[in-house]
C-alpha cells in the first residue's frame, strides 16, 4: 500500500518506505523508536493518507512526532490528491482527535519542520502542530540536573555571578 501511494500520492523523500525502513533499521532501533503508521481508507477502499509517525520516551515524556525526528527534515505524510484537494485540512481539523486517540498513550503530538505546500497543495497538518499534551503550554526540553541545564544556557561570566548570589543567599539564610 505504502508503495502503491508513493506512486499516485503526494509527499516528500522523507515519507518514502525506502527512507523511513533505513532510518528505523539504523537509527531507529537504537533509539527505542516505536513506528506508528497511520492508514486512513476512504468509504470507497481508497488510501486516503498514511502518516508515518513514531513514538519516543524521552525522559518521562511520550512523544508522537514525524517518523525519523529529528532527522526527517519534513513532517508531511503521503496522502492522495484528491484526499488534499477535497478535504485535507478540513478532515484533520474535525478528526485529529480521533486519530490520537487510536495511537497508543502519550503525552505530546509533536510535528515541526512542516511545510506549507508540497506539489502546490497545502498541507493539511499545519494547523495540527501542537494540538495534545497534559496542557497547552509549550513543553521546553529540560535536563536532569539543573546545573547542567543552566551551564548549557549561561556564559561562564553569568555562571560566576550565579554561584556568587547564591553562595550569599545561603550565607544570608535564604
Amino acid at each position: 500500500l505504502w508503495s502503491a501511494m508513493e506512486k499516485t500520492g503526494i509527499s516528500t523523500v522523507y515519507q518514502s518506505l525506502v527512507w523511513c525502513e533505513t532510518w528505523m533499521k539504523r537509527v531507529g532501533v537504537s533509539r527505542a523508536v516505536l513506528p506508528l503508521i497511520v492508514v486512513a481508507e476512504n468509504s470507497l477502499g481508497y488510501c486516503d493518507f498514511i502518516l508515518p509517525l513514531q513514538l519516543r520516551k524521552s525522559h518521562s515524556f511520550r512523544t508522537i512526532e514525524a517518523l525519523a525526528a529529528p532527522q526527517t527534515a519534513y513532517a508531511f505524510g503521503l496522502f492522495s490528491p484528491k484526499f488534499l484537494m477535497d478535504q485535507g485540512a478540513p478532515w484533520f481539523r474535525d478528526h485529529l482527535p480521533d486519530v490520537l486517540a487510536c495511537l497508543p498513550s502519550h503525552d505530546l503530538f509533536h510535528l515541526k519542520d512542516m511545510p506549507e505546500h508540497v506539489c502546490g497543495l497545502a498541507n493539511p497538518l499545519l494547523g495540527a502542530q501542537h494540538c495534545s499534551g497534559a496542557n497547552q503550554s509549550h513543553v521546553v526540553r529540560l535536563e536532569h540536573n539543573y546545573e547542567t541545564f543552566l551551564a548549557k544556557k549561561r556564559s561562564p561570566d553569568s555562571l560566576r555571578s550565579i554561584r556568587k548570589r547564591d553562595a550569599k543567599l545561603i550565607a544570608a539564610g535564604h
